[in-house]
């Protein structure tokens, strides 16, 4: 049961599968989930132009970490919420700040025991004194930069995430990936008509994802869960000025670390050697060769070695 307002409301959530697939049942909050059952949890991290960032302060009485500061919001998703929709009901309900859902980012997702949770970056500036926090969950916030984020933890004032340094570090990166909304395919397919995929293939896809640098579209990634927890990268494309600069590489151990339920990865058939040589050395070996036009193009595939985020 949850509190809000005094009163006690009972909390629904999705059951997913290992593969972080919606099943068609739920479960009641504060029963042990058994087996290979997980719900979904979502952290939202919200950084200033100062590169501060929002945190909170937890009330006294949590069960968890009580009196300790933590994010701007966190929580669990209710029944029927995806990850973006939990993330702007749970900041709105802790915190009552509307997100700017254009500056909002999945940076990656921590799979533990029973839950995966979605980790969110939101570029946005709030005046302090315009929060209204929920009394029930949050008894203060504040503004603070990672310095003083370290000094609190170091005095055991904020909790210690052991993701912290990836957040910090994903941060300050001008490099992001962006879901890309339904009626955004059309025009990728005008920027980029030589290398996007048909649309009655993209309409099939899994996860298509903008490539942003510093706020600028420079390229896209698209891939397809072809079977249970096995992914394939259709396209990965960039524009010519950045894939001299490692964003390639950025981008393929992003798409790693989002994904945690994965435990196979395949390329589509490429011949660009520097490509090729891309994915050899972030582990992944060949898969299969083929010849076209006396031009020989290759496939790799991932399934040891995956990164993952260390929970422990």
């Amino acid at each position: 049961m949850e509190r809000k307002y005094g009163v006690k409301i009972m909390e629904i959530w999705d059951i997913y599968d290992q593969y972080k697939h919606r099943t068609k049942k739920t479960h009641i909050r504060g029963v042990p989930l058994d087996g290979e059952n997980y719900h979904l949890v979502v952290h939202v991290w919200i950084m200033n132009d100062k590169n501060e960032f929002l945190i909170q302060k937890r009330q006294p009485w949590k069960k968890i970490s009580p009196g300790m500061w933590e994010c701007s919001a966190s929580g669990a998703a209710l029944s029927g919420d995806n990850s973006f929709q939990a993330m702007i009901r749970e900041t709105k309900e802790e915190i009552g700040v509307d997100i700017d859902q254009e500056k909002a980012e999945h940076l990656f997702t921590i799979m533990k025991k029973n839950y995966f949770g979605d980790l969110w970056l939101v570029r946005q500036n709030i005046k302090i004194e315009s929060l209204i926090l929920q009394p029930e969950e949050v008894s203060a916030a504040k503004w603070a930069s990672v310095n003083e984020i370290k000094n609190m933890i170091k005095k055991k004032e904020f909790i210690n995430f052991p993701f912290l340094d990836l957040i910090f570090e994903f941060a300050q990166s001008k490099i992001a990936l962006i879901k890309v909304k339904e009626n955004e395919i059309l025009t990728l397919q005008t920027l980029y008509e030589d290398m996007i995929l048909p649309l009655e293939i993209l309409n099939n896809i899994a996860d298509c994802y903008k490539i942003e640098y510093d706020n600028k579209l420079i390229g896209c990634v698209f891939l397809n869960e072809f079977d249970k927890g096995e992914y394939s990268i259709l396209e990965i494309y960039l524009d010519e000025e950045f894939k001299m600069q490692n964003y390639e590489e950025i981008v393929l151990k992003r798409l790693e670390l989002m994904y945690p339920q994965a435990k196979f990865w395949l390329t589509d058939y490429i011949n660009d050697e520097n490509l090729c040589s891309l994915f050899v050395k972030l582990g992944y070996v060949l898969h299969q060769e083929e010849q076209l036009n006396n031009v020989k193009y290759f496939s790799f595939c991932k399934k040891d070695n995956l990164l993952r985020i260390k929970t422990d």
